[in-house]
């Protein structure tokens, strides 16, 4: 049974959103696999490393521009994309409660990789639950989501969770690196309106 949701789910995800600086490993998992990586944030910083085909791509968002840096061909591609399109950390599947605090609700504890969490349904607006997620009652910060579509069921998991200021050279590419700026050619494919 639903547990009083409003002030109770606002307290706990404003927790997050104190936080400026964390790392985490991710795995996410959906009907066609699994790709696993680690990430990295401080304030509207993010390094993300995923393994691709055997190689490791980092991924370093400043904010403005993104950087994919392929180590081994000691080379990195640059795009300033659209901001709306950046959904990877773990407090993105909290936007929406400002907006739509109705559709948040606390229906569960449960003690989740070792921490006590919070588990909070998600409900579109025809009453359909389409997410639940684990919340840790410490942070305010989503480790576990699982997101029910019409393709299926995908979950994404947080573990190993370092909360604290990051290192400022994993937000930097190494010196020397050379640099392709794609941002023209894509804004060329792909119009703005």
């Amino acid at each position: 049974t639903p547990m009083p949701s409003d002030n109770a789910v606002i307290s706990l995800l404003a927790k997050g959103k104190q936080i400026e600086g964390m790392s985490y490993d991710y795995i996410y998992k959906d009907k066609s696999g699994t790709v696993s990586g680690k990430f990295w944030i401080q304030g509207n910083q993010t390094r993300m490393e995923t393994a691709v085909e055997g190689q490791t791509v980092i991924t370093i968002f400043d904010g403005a521009t993104m950087y994919n840096y392929m180590g081994e061909e000691d080379m990195a591609i640059k795009i300033t994309p659209d901001q709306s399109t950046l959904k990877e950390t773990p407090l993105d599947y909290t936007e929406d409660i400002e907006t739509k605090p109705d559709s948040y609700q606390i229906v569960d504890s449960a003690v989740y990789d070792g921490v006590a969490c919070k588990v909070v349904a998600i409900t579109t607006a025809d009453g359909k639950e389409d997410c639940r997620m684990w919340v840790r009652e410490d942070y305010g910060i989503p480790i576990k989501v699982e997101v029910n579509s019409s393709e299926g069921k995908a979950v994404m998991e947080y573990k190993n969770l370092q909360v604290g200021p990051q290192p400022a050279e994993k937000f930097q590419l190494p010196a020397g690196v050379q640099v392709m700026d794609m941002t023209e050619m894509m804004n060329q494919s792909f119009p703005q309106p």
